[in-house]
């Protein structure tokens, strides 16, 4: 499975470009194939452990991905999720196109259609509401979030299980916010389901 991957990648680093992939790996490179064999190391021991019945019908992949709801979506802990001191201090926009950075600091052009529709309150549902409080006051320290008076917008906040770990990652669910906001240009030489399956 691994040479599969790295043939795959390569292949994909050649697209559109004609020239010979390079012969010695990058240190990027050498990191990437570090994390897609750990992740092949740990697809081949879940179907290792998978009831053979699991392969014979439609709901194949579902079985074996399918998780207890309780360990993939834990209640938020506080202390349990990683936070970088001075997180907040790196700021994007001078990196980006000028014209991609007018957008961003336009809520007028990131929302074509108007910020009206937005929602604007939400109720806390990925735990206990002291351990959210607790997460907050940390993220306002390492300067990640902010307070304002009136949100433009606000979305779901709950947790999820980094595998392997007794760590949580924070996810903010922002499905609606992003379905008003403008569509995002596509990155350059991306390859598309079509070149996927030419693989």
């Amino acid at each position: 499975m691994l040479d599969v991957a790295c043939a795959a990648l390569n292949w994909l680093y050649a697209l559109g470009r004609g020239g010979p992939v390079p012969q010695r790996p990058s240190t990027v490179q050498l990191k990437v194939g570090v994390r897609i064999l750990t992740q092949l190391l740990g697809a081949a021991a879940l179907l290792a452990e998978a009831p053979p019945k699991s392969f014979g019908g439609a709901c194949a992949f579902r079985t074996l991905t399918q998780q207890d709801a309780s360990s993939a979506y834990p209640s938020l802990e506080a202390d349990r999720i990683a936070l970088v001191d001075g997180c907040g201090i790196l700021d994007p926009v001078p990196c980006l196109p000028d014209r991609y950075a007018l957008v961003v600091e336009s809520p007028d052009l990131m929302f074509p259609g108007g910020t009206s529709r937005l929602p604007k309150s939400i109720t806390f549902d990925g735990g206990s509401r002291d351990e959210y409080v607790t997460l907050v006051r940390r993220q306002l320290r390492a300067g990640k979030v902010s307070l304002v008076i009136e949100a433009g917008a606000v979305g779901r906040v709950f947790s999820i299980a980094k595998r392997g770990t007794d760590q949580q990652r924070e996810i903010w669910h922002g499905g609606l916010v992003t379905e008003a906001a403008a569509s995002p240009p596509a990155p350059p030489e991306l390859a598309n389901p079509a070149a996927l399956a030419d693989l």
